[in-house]
């Protein structure tokens, strides 16, 4: 009957324990999600990032200075597209 005892004893911590660790993972694999949809994933294309930058539609489809100081200039995204794909395309013909 002792044995008895002590084995209900250990199967109900084991159990609790594999439920404990199965909640933690469910949590933290929830947070990590939401962590990179947040933060990681965060592209120069989005609106909270171009409204940091206080970017606008407009300097996003339009030529002008990104930085007049340091001679950077900024040109339509769909011709940094074109120039990047072309780009691509010619170093992958070599």
């Amino acid at each position: 009957e002792r044995s008895a005892a002590l084995l209900r004893a250990w199967l109900v911590i084991c159990l609790t324990v594999v439920a404990l660790v199965s909640v933690v993972a469910i949590y933290f694999h929830k947070y990590t999600t939401q962590l990179k949809q947040d933060t990681v994933e965060t592209t120069v294309l989005s609106k909270g990032f171009n409204e940091y930058k206080g970017l606008t539609d407009k300097d996003l489809t339009t030529y002008g200075w990104a930085d007049a100081t340091a001679g950077t200039v900024r040109i339509p995204l769909d011709k940094a597209a074109e120039r990047t794909i072309e780009k691509y395309k010619k170093s992958a013909g070599k």
